[in-house]
């Protein structure tokens, strides 16, 4: 909104990349998000953060290898979850969606920029490897 008071048009950050509902995440991240059962304490290995379902082919995303919901051999695995855009935390998707307009309302506004933005993303359900990729986002007019 207040891009549209400043400058009459707005524009938004794209990675590429599709969100799963709360439900899917915590259907494929059951012994992540909850409780170890043999100690009674809370598991530390996946942080709150959103799931990726898709990953648009040539985007920033893909480019930076970030990987999606996807069907293996052995069933559907759990997509990389984001924890962090730009250093805000990103616990659910409003919140990852409050990051990028941050950082696009930041921008110099050229629909056709292209900025990289650190994502903290954490791969791999139960072990926990967390690491920071650089994602090319790019400025589009909505």
């Amino acid at each position: 909104m207040p891009q549209l008071v400043a400058t009459g048009r707005a524009t938004t950050l794209g990675a590429g990349v599709g969100l799963a509902a709360p439900a899917v995440a915590a259907a494929l991240l059951p012994s992540a998000r909850g409780s170890d059962s043999s100690s009674g304490s809370p598991s530390s290995s996946i942080p709150p953060g959103v799931m990726i379902s898709s990953v648009v082919p040539g985007s920033g995303a893909d480019r930076a290898g970030l990987l999606p919901v996807r069907r293996t051999l052995a069933g559907v695995a759990a997509g990389d979850v984001v924890a962090a855009v730009g250093g805000r935390a990103t616990p659910d998707a409003g919140a990852f969606a409050a990051a990028l307009e941050q950082i696009s309302s930041s921008g110099s506004g050229s629909s056709s920029e292209s900025l990289e933005v650190e994502f903290d993303v954490v791969r791999g359900v139960g072990t926990g490897q967390q690491r920071r990729e650089k994602v090319a986002v790019s400025l589009a007019p909505e």
